[in-house]
């Protein structure tokens, strides 16, 4: 647990940025975790607090680039090929399921005064899941295409590949980074199933995320896409090709035996 500490002490910024790279390089999902010192505001909206909706960035500028390579089977892909873009009902080899990924965190430099919010993200291509901003930008810049339904999104200041999975509690108390991340690798292997209830079914704890036809897509293919991805990377055991011995046919009895 991030115990509270001042804002902007050099010294111990380094410590808790040290202590939550440590925590992260520590998880037997993460390898290759790289590090640097940017002075200047997260790049895109980490904040989405309905309460305070002009705050979408850091207090102060300033944060920790961190980057590394996450390993976790996660669905990139689960759409039929008869190009329907609304929920559909699709088969186990309609879903692609990718492990290896690369992703960032940006950690404020008034950490943990400020939280990390959205401030992770998928840098390589984004799993597609409702909580991850799953999208393309259209020409023009003004509006994104969201990669599943094809369905157009206009939210402002946002990036591919941000995720919205544990966010809401980091906006209200200190959250280290690998425990978003853990909390992320839930989600991801789909370990909870009430992730993928609607909030109002009595059962839910999830909003729908960036993008309801997907999340609809997910609540109907739920079992599907779990046995997709329990079952990759295991192989069907293929037969032993080696020869069988031969049968010897039985000779008639000598003739002296007659």
């Amino acid at each position: 647990m991030v115990t509270q500490i001042p804002k902007y002490d050099l010294n111990i910024w380094n410590q808790v940025k040290d202590y939550q790279i440590d925590l992260l390089s520590s998880m037997p999902e993460i390898s290759l975790v790289r590090s640097h010192y940017v002075d200047d505001f997260a790049p895109y909206k980490v904040y989405h607090d309905l309460r305070h909706p002009e705050r979408e960035n850091y207090t102060l500028k300033g944060y920790e680039f961190i980057t590394f390579t996450f390993n976790c089977p996660a669905v990139v892909d689960c759409r039929s090929s008869f190009g329907i873009n609304g929920p559909h009902k699709i088969k186990v080899t309609d879903v692609k399921i990718q492990t290896n990924h690369k992703m960032e965190v940006y950690l404020p430099r008034t950490f943990n005064a400020d939280p990390i919010g959205w401030g992770i993200r998928f840098s390589s291509m984004p799993p597609m899941y409702p909580n991850i901003f799953c999208a393309e930008m259209r020409p023009g810049g003004s509006q994104w295409t969201m990669k599943f339904s094809g369905g157009t999104h206009s939210m402002s200041n946002a990036m591919d590949g941000m995720v919205c999975i544990g966010a809401a509690a980091s906006r209200t108390r200190p959250v280290d980074a690998a425990d978003l991340i853990r909390d992320l690798i839930r989600s991801l292997k789909i370990l909870d199933d009430n992730r993928f209830a609607a909030l109002g079914s009595g059962k839910g704890v999830n909003d729908a995320g960036f993008e309801k036809a997907l999340f609809e897509h997910y609540v109907l293919n739920l079992a599907t896409i779990k046995s997709a991805i329990r079952n990759h990377g295991n192989k069907p055991k293929k037969k032993k090709l080696g020869t069988t011995p031969s049968k010897k046919k039985k000779l008639g009895r000598r003739a002296d035996e007659r």
